[in-house]
Formats: structure tokens, sequence, C-alpha cells
């Protein structure tokens, strides 16, 4: 998990593909009463801002079709998560 915040406080120093596979290797290795604890990093990670034009700083650019896909997995983990899955499309 730390690892994880690591990835997705650092935009410029690694690529989405890292962090995505970072996290799909966490989920795999964690029983999935664990993956409680990986899921509010991951979800924070999907839903952060894009870069303002002010800003200098690196920001995430996570293709759409990748934050569905990760989100489309977390429904399976929590179903009570559809009605904001949907808000999010």
């Amino acid at each position: 998990v730390e690892y994880i915040t690591f990835l997705k406080d650092h935009p410029g120093c690694t690529t989405v593909t890292n962090v995505r596979r970072s996290i799909n290797r966490a989920l795999q290795s964690l029983p999935v009463s664990q993956h409680e604890k990986v899921w509010p990093v991951i979800l924070e990670w999907i839903h952060s801002p894009e870069k303002d034009a002010a800003d200098n700083l690196p920001a995430w650019r996570i293709p759409l079709e990748s934050r569905v896909r990760v989100v489309r997995r977390y429904c399976l983990f929590n179903p009570l998560y559809r009605n904001e899955f949907a808000e999010f499309l």
C-alpha cells in the first residue's frame, strides 16, 4: 500500500501503466480480505484531478478507459459502489 501511495503521489516519476501493474500485483498477491486496505488508495488515484493550466506540477493523465476498468473492477469487490460508478460515467 505504501509503495502504491508513493507512486500515486509522484506522477512525474513513473507511468500510468507501471502504477496499474503495481496495483494488479498487489491485488493478486493479497487475500480478498485485505483488499479493503488497497482500494481507497487506488480510488484516490483514479479520481485524481487533471493538471490545471496554472499549475506547473506534473499530474496524472489517466485514460478514461483505464479509469472505467478500474472502477468496474472495484464494483466487483464492492457492489454498493455501483451507484457512484453510474455517476462517474
